[in-house]
This record gives C-alpha cells, sequence and structure tokens, in this order.
C-alpha cells in the first residue's frame, strides 16, 4: 500500500506541484489519504485506469517526500517550566 498522507500534507503537495483538481488528482487523494487501492479509486472516478492512478500516486509521494527531505524531522518544540 502507498505511504499514508494527512489532508493537509496532500492539500500541500496539490497547491505546490500546481496540481489542478482532476479525476486523477481525486484519485491519487483516495489512495494517499483515505487508504484506498488504485482500482478501488480509478473505479470511483471513471474513467481513469488503475496506472493513471498510480502515476497520479506516485507524483504526488514524490513531492512528499521532496518536502520531508527538505525539511527533515521536525523537532518537538521544548516546554519550559
Amino acid at each position: 500500500m502507498a505511504n499514508k498522507m494527512t489532508p493537509d500534507q496532500f492539500q500541500v503537495c496539490a497547491k505546490l506541484m500546481r496540481s489542478e483538481p482532476t479525476r486523477a488528482q481525486k484519485a491519487a487523494r483516495m489512495v494517499l489519504v483515505d487508504g484506498a487501492s488504485n482500482s478501488e479509486a480509478g473505479d470511483a472516478n471513471q474513467p481513469i485506469s488503475p496506472q493513471s492512478v498510480s502515476q497520479a500516486t506516485r507524483r504526488f509521494q514524490n513531492a512528499h517526500q521532496l518536502i520531508l527531505t527538505a525539511y527533515g524531522p521536525v523537532p518537538c518544540p521544548e516546554t519550559s517550566e
């Protein structure tokens, strides 16, 4: 299964990629945020093939990975007492 994203993470990737709200984007969101399979997402957003869903999903995963690589792990804020 694909790496999961939060809805906010997906939205940030879409904005940075300047991704238009297409069937492919909706299908990729179903896979990455909702946990659907490529086939399920393709069927729900017809006419789109599982291969097209996979390609769109991969584009979002790559963008997400670039963001994570650039910023690295986010440290927990220190609490002062």
